[in-house]
């Protein structure tokens, strides 16, 4: 008997992700899991999160105007939380409420997670804000979560205060650079979260920081649109930048801070030549003891990479050329390793319509 087609089309796609990455010399291997054959519409959300608290990562993902769903790890059970969701792509997921699970922020919302289990949901809606990056910290330092976003029309950044998970005061800053791009740390190592984007970084002020002035520091000249992503990439105890362009041509770059993060810091290129990669991570993808960098590109090659931090340049692997939107590391399988998760953009102007959810789960392991 003839083995049916797509089984047929699965193996040599597999022998073909094989066979490059054996020519690359590649210390991985992995195998292309497809978690739905058909993302929601305009798929640009995703994160990965415990939703129901069985330790495992389950994949969240949503269309522009949902539906906001999840799959439940480890057999990928689909699951609706809100059939109308609606963000540009920021989402993020903590512990809102701080009642011992996990909540999600997709865009202006937060879904509180009522029962644990990640079956029943309750929205909360924060307010105004553009809606491209979503970040959570605890800015003000009070011991509750605070949600900043920011969208991609104006370089307006909205900061959301927590009183309650149904009580937010919101104020604004203006870095008048970039339209995408957003993460928060500690730069200037004062206990207090900062605001970075693709050029500019803002001190948190500290107490009374709603009303008072964030001093603006630009960092580095990079394209408007960017994914950025604080960490300490040489270990020197600073945090450091690492960029990419999000909707553009350009490069993927480590920038590098000096002891006074208000002075320039030093660019590392880290891939020359890419095109619209949309999010980033980093994070020991190889369990080396160093930070590599993980970026898929939806336009032009759409290569899936992973840069592996050598310690003295990077050494960049393809994992892959489906042109992944948005895409999220994690240990989707629980076994020691990192896999990627993401949906392939089917039309890659504006990434609409609808594509495979995917997951590149990492087999290196075993």
């Amino acid at each position: 008997m003839n083995p049916p087609r797509w089984k047929t089309r699965l193996l040599l796609s597999s022998l073909a992700l094989a066979l490059l990455l054996g020519a690359q010399g590649n210390p991985f291997s992995f195998r292309r899991v497809q978690i739905d054959k058909a993302s929601p519409e305009s798929a640009w959300i995703k994160s990965v999160a415990d939703l129901n608290g069985d330790k495992l990562p389950d994949l969240v993902i949503s269309g522009g105007n949902g539906p906001l769903v999840w799959y439940q790890a480890p057999y990928w059970v689909k699951r609706t939380i809100d059939p109308a969701a609606k963000s540009q792509s920021g989402s993020a997921a903590a512990d809102i409420d701080e009642d011992g699970d996990l909540d999600l922020v997709v865009g202006v919302v937060l879904y509180e997670n009522l029962n644990g289990r990640g079956t029943s949901w309750k929205r909360h809606v924060l307010g105004n804000a553009g809606t491209h990056d979503v970040v959570v910290a605890d800015l003000d330092k009070d011991g509750k979560p605070d949600v900043v976003m920011r969208g991609e029309t104006d370089t307006v950044i909205t900061v959301f205060l927590q009183n309650a998970k149904d009580d937010w005061r919101p104020f604004e800053l203006d870095p008048r650079r970039s339209r995408n791009g957003l993460d928060v740390g500690d730069i200037d190592r004062d206990g207090w979260p900062d605001l970075i984007t693709g050029s500019v970084w803002m001190k948190n002020p500290g107490p009374g920081l709603a009303k008072a002035r964030w001093s603006e520091h630009t960092y580095t000249d990079w394209v408007p649109y960017a994914a950025v992503v604080l960490a300490d990439v040489n270990g020197d105890g600073r945090l450091d930048a690492v960029a990419s362009p999000s909707e553009e041509k350009g490069r993927v770059s480590w920038l590098e801070a000096p002891p006074d993060p208000a002075a320039r810091w030093r660019e590392h290129v880290i891939e020359p030549g890419v095109e619209s990669v949309h999010s980033l991570d980093v994070l020991d993808f190889d369990k080396d003891g160093d930070l590599d960098v993980v970026g898929s590109e939806f336009r032009g090659q759409k290569r899936l990479f992973v840069w592996l931090n050598k310690g003295n340049g990077w050494e960049a692997r393809v994992l892959g050329t489906e042109g992944l939107h948005q895409t999220r590391v994690a240990d989707a399988g629980s076994d020691g390793d990192y896999d990627v998760f993401g949906h392939v953009c089917p039309e890659p102007e504006a990434c609409f319509g609808t594509g495979p959810v995917v997951l590149m789960e990492n087999r290196s392991s075993r």
